[in-house]
């Protein structure tokens, strides 16, 4: 059996582009829209340190910033 290996943003290209009539330039612009979008929430995660105002989350994404890798 030959194992083949392709990039997780080559895949997700492609899979856009044979399951929905768009060019692969709108395909791209919006990949890249989604991921300035992922970036920003986690910068705000990470920035926001406090809990929320019933306690029950917030402030976890700081803390994980702050520890060692473990991969």
């Amino acid at each position: 059996m030959r194992k083949t290996i392709f990039p997780f943003g080559d895949v997700v290209l492609r899979y856009e582009l044979e399951n929905y009539d768009r060019s692969e330039d709108a395909v791209v612009r919006e990949i890249e829209n989604r991921l300035d979008i992922f970036e920003s929430s986690i910068q705000d995660g990470i920035a926001y340190a406090e809990k929320t105002a019933s306690g029950m989350s917030g402030g976890q994404a700081a803390q994980l910033n702050g520890q060692t890798p473990r991969l």
